[in-house]
């Protein structure tokens, strides 16, 4: 298991060298190419975006396009917080902290302001756009980053307050911000999309259309958005960001990401020249990537960024439904009963790790250690007995959703087929993904198929999934889970100043959760892209974001 995490490392370490070699490749003299201006960066998703308004982005393709046109107070960069629109903070407690913000920081042009001229961002629009975010009207999905921490939040969410009395206004570039208890952590919440800075001008000239007609501070501004075919990104000119040569950024006029659902069509699209950047499809991963992670000689031409994601892949039991809900035994004889070294073999294609437990071994919290739960029919069927279910004797047929895809319907009918050998049937419902959230969020599933793509690199946000205050439909708690000695192990992390302390204790909670089984624990992410030989800056970290306005072309 060492070994393992040690591997991990080292590809991660690998594919930062290969991400500086993207943005560094030497010209002539071996002295390094300088950025060129211009050109338009092709790329494609698999979906259309749901919303561009920063508070009602819950999925990974609205943001992918929402994180080139909005900015935070806060970006991470190697797994700390860095300074994007706040240019300092200080805390001497972990709970009163004070930020200090840019002064050269324009909202992007458009018809919402005075001439159509973009306005400084002050810290009045940061009060503004925390105060959306846990709007009771509003109902954001990431009300809970501020509502149960920071001051007088949960009143103006339960309707009870007219403004959050823990946003306070210093000055025009300062703000306070009050916790009620010490939240070391904080820091990373500011760094999501929900954090994403915007003008109440916009919100209120557009209304219900702002989804759709953003306003932000980044490198980008929307063009145009045709849904089933395209969204066009350009230049925001009066952009605040430079590189480290002082040179203004972005480099591109434009980008272009299209739509496209089909991962053989985008491949192709992508030999054809037609995008800059693909993901590797599952199927013809062993033909481009070699046993020894490096690429084949067939496609050698290209660059290969490859590493080891922070996602999870797990089925979710809703534990309020029975038989599952009050029996953990059955729970864990699932979990024992499927081979998840033959789905990663035949299935995946060896692209993937195996999860003995949720947190990944890029979280600091990775306990390399854990046992979780190794393929073993004798104990499965030890556990159906434990159970009440002896060969399954008496089991009703246990029913999966899942959302469509070849890869993910082929895990399903496998983990079926595997089950079935010790007597658990199970029958598969496969639907749309915004149909499976939904449901999962109502609680009309008994087992569901989803991933934990986490909105920052900290174990914290791993943990508040399994708290029993943020039970959905108001939290992510889909699994309706419930251990009050998680939920107190958590509560002393958080006020708790010591790292190693918080560390520790984000271990025991994983190995509570993963004795009560909440989930069918499977693998841990690997992410690949190929990138066309002249794309230069790119960069791509463990959560699949992307910075475009680091991005030029050589050609």
């Amino acid at each position: 298991m060492k070994k393992t995490f040690l591997v991990s490392l080292l590809l991660i370490f690998v594919v930062l060298i290969i991400n500086d070699l993207a943005s560094e490749e030497k010209g002539e003299q071996g002295q390094p190419y300088a950025p060129k201006y211009g050109g338009t960066f092709k790329s494609a998703i698999e979906s259309n975006i749901k919303s561009l308004d920063p508070i009602e982005i819950n999925d990974v393709f609205s943001f992918h396009a929402a994180s080139q046109i909005y900015e935070g107070l806060l970006d991470f960069q190697d797994k700390k917080p860095v300074p994007m629109l706040a240019k300092s903070w200080e805390s001497k407690d972990n709970k009163t902290w004070i930020i200090h913000l840019r002064k050269d920081v324009f909202f992007q042009d458009d018809k919402c302001f005075s001439e159509g001229k973009g306005r400084l961002v002050t810290a009045q629009d940061v009060k503004y756009s925390f105060e959306r975010l846990v709007d009771p009207n509003l109902k954001s999905a990431g009300a809970w980053l501020f509502k149960d921490i920071v001051v007088g939040a949960a009143l103006f969410f339960n309707g009870e307050a007219k403004e959050v009395t823990g946003f306070k206004i210093k000055d025009d570039f300062t703000l306070q911000i009050d916790l009620t208890n010490p939240y070391p952590p904080f820091l990373f919440r500011l760094s999501t999309n929900f954090c994403f800075i915007v003008p109440r001008e916009a919100v209120e000239k557009y209304g219900k259309n702002f989804s759709f007609h953003p306003v932000g501070t980044g490198p980008f501004k929307l063009a145009s958005y045709a849904p089933d075919r395209e969204i066009r990104l350009a230049r925001n000119l009066r952009y605040w960001g430079r590189d480290s040569k002082d040179k203004k950024l972005p480099y591109l006029d434009e980008v272009n990401i299209r739509i496209i659902r089909d991962d053989m069509i985008r491949f192709a699209n992508f030999k054809k020249g037609n995008l800059n950047v693909t993901k590797i499809p599952l199927a013809l991963y062993p033909q481009i990537v070699t046993k020894e992670k490096k690429l084949s000689k067939s496609y050698n031409k290209y660059k290969l960024i490859l590493l080891p994601g922070l996602e999870v892949q797990y089925y979710g039991f809703v534990l309020n439904k029975q038989p599952l809900g009050k029996n953990k035994a059955l729970r864990q004889a699932i979990n024992f009963a499927i081979n998840k070294k033959e789905i990663l073999k035949y299935i995946l294609k060896g692209k993937g790790y195996i999860a003995k437990g949720f947190i990944a071994p890029g979280f600091s919290a990775y306990n390399a250690e854990l046992e979780g739960y190794a393929y073993d029919l004798e104990k499965a069927k030890q556990k159906l007995v434990e159970a009440g279910y002896p060969k399954g004797k008496g089991l009703p047929e246990i029913e999966i959703l899942l959302n469509a895809g070849t890869e993910i319907e082929a895990i399903a009918t496998t983990i079926q087929n595997q089950l079935n050998k010790v007597g658990i049937h199970c029958k598969l419902s496969v639907t749309d993904f915004q149909t499976l959230i939904g449901k999962a969020f109502k609680g009309d599933a008994q087992v569901f198929r989803m991933w934990v793509e986490p909105l920052y690199p900290e174990s914290e946000i791993l943990m508040v999934q399994f708290l029993t205050k943020n039970v959905a439909p108001s939290g992510w708690n889909l699994y309706r889970y419930s251990n009050s000695k998680v939920d107190r192990f958590f509560e002393e992390a958080m006020l708790s100043r010591s790292q190693k302390e918080r560390i520790e204790k984000y271990k025991k909670i994983e190995e509570i959760v993963v004795e009560d089984a909440p989930w069918i624990f499977l693998f841990f992410g690997e992410i690949s892209r190929l990138l066309e030989p002249h794309v230069q800056g790119y960069v791509l970290d463990e959560l699949q974001h992307v910075k475009y306005k680091s991005v030029w072309l050589k050609q």
